[in-house]
């Protein structure tokens, strides 16, 4: 039995230890390393058949690796949360890989001695094998003595050599850019944003409730720690990749609930428009004096154009649904519900198909939100002077 060491820490440092054993060895490396432990040919032919059985195995490894590898860094809060990071998520995807690596070097590695090495100084099937750095001798008889089952052996290491390649440079890409926007607070607040509304959607009913009844509780660990910090910015910055998705999902309900309490926003509201306050607080008065900032046609309808100016500038959230159905929804029941004004709306189907077609024309949609802002400010202006 081997008491070479064949794990590693999930670490930077323990990938490294495995990726720099990952050599193109030689056929003359392949035949020392079989010749270690003088396996008869039967022996050798049970080798290779579980490495090859494992091939499928290991193509179902890298092909879920590369989900992984391509979703983390999309995410503010990722599925898991692990005590070493991402070395140690990405070492629970590359399992397979690298226990048949390591059993491919430690099957071609000497027979362990304790004398092989001085005292306190580990052995590894990282260096002891002779695909690896360890010199050998040359076999006299070389690749003859075991037949093709040498270079059906040299296959296999072929094969797990580059499937251990390629989740090198995933697992290298993806650390990578783990570091890169943990040095952005920009992208760090995008992604926090974008995950928050997901989650604000996915659990608006829960939330809705919530604000309706005024029964929940701010015990909720990541809240807390987000009252420590003096701005939201400051938190946002520093639990990048900390949370996993479950408990930022707590933590939205939380939050969410809990502002919109604090400020009267109503749940419509909040996943129409955020818990920013101020922007509310402008949507409202607008809504307020729709009548002064919309454009009349001469048979009292109000202009479609300026109904898309008017959405271009209350800057409607995206969700996971298409950002027209917030819109149609904002339009529907938000503006239309409560407006006891005697001029009338136009039907949604008009209005969509302006917004659509200058949705694509991102300088128009410009053109029109500042349009709008100085329409909403001379409003503000009159209301002062009165």
């Amino acid at each position: 039995m081997s008491n070479y060491r064949k794990k590693f820490a999930p670490t930077k440092d323990g990938f490294q230890e495995v990726w720099d054993s990952m050599q193109d060895p030689t056929i003359e490396q392949v035949m020392a390393g079989i010749q270690a432990k003088k396996p008869t040919k039967e022996q050798l032919l049970e080798k290779i058949a579980y490495f090859r059985n494992s091939r499928s195995t290991l193509d179902t490894e890298l092909y879920h690796l590369s989900e992984y590898a391509e979703d983390y860094n999309s995410v503010y809060a990722a599925k898991n949360t692990y005590q070493f990071g991402i070395t140690e998520g990405l070492q629970n995807r590359t399992k397979i890989q690298c226990k048949r690596w390591s059993d491919m070097l430690e099957f071609t590695s000497p027979r362990y001695s304790q004398k092989a090495a001085p005292p306190g100084v580990e052995q590894t099937v990282y260096k002891a094998s002779y695909l690896t750095h360890k010199p050998y001798e040359q076999d006299l008889w070389g690749p003859a003595s075991y037949g093709t089952l040498v270079f059906d052996l040299k296959t296999e290491i072929d094969f797990i050599i580059s499937h251990m390649e390629d989740g090198e440079h995933m697992c290298q890409d993806t650390i990578a850019q783990e570091e890169e926007i943990k040095n952005d607070p920009v992208r760090k607040k995008q992604l926090y944003e974008k995950q928050y509304r997901e989650e604000e959607e996915r659990n608006k009913e829960t939330i809705d409730d919530y604000c309706r009844n005024g029964n929940l509780s701010a015990d909720n660990a990541l809240y807390q720690k987000m009252l420590e910090y003096d701005t939201r910015d400051g938190f946002v910055n520093d639990f990048f990749h900390g949370p996993s998705t479950s408990q930022f999902s707590r933590f939205v309900v939380v939050d969410s609930s809990l502002n919109s309490l604090k400020m009267n926003i109503s749940p419509l509201e909040r996943r129409l428009l955020g818990n920013d306050f101020n922007k509310v607080k402008k949507v409202r008065i607008a809504k307020a004096h729709i009548d002064s900032l919309l454009d009349i046609k001469p048979g009292g309808q109000f202009e479609t154009h300026s109904i898309v100016q008017c959405l271009s500038w209350c800057d409607i959230l995206s969700s996971t649904k298409k950002r027209h159905d917030n819109e149609h929804e904002f339009y529907e029941k938000y503006l239309k519900a409560d407006y006891t004004g005697t001029h009338t709306w136009p039907a949604w189907n008009t209005v969509f198909a302006a917004r659509k077609t200058i949705g694509r024309n991102d300088q128009q949609r410009k053109l029109d939100t500042a349009s709008f802002e100085s329409k909403y400010n001379e409003v503000c202006d009159e209301e002062r002077m009165e």
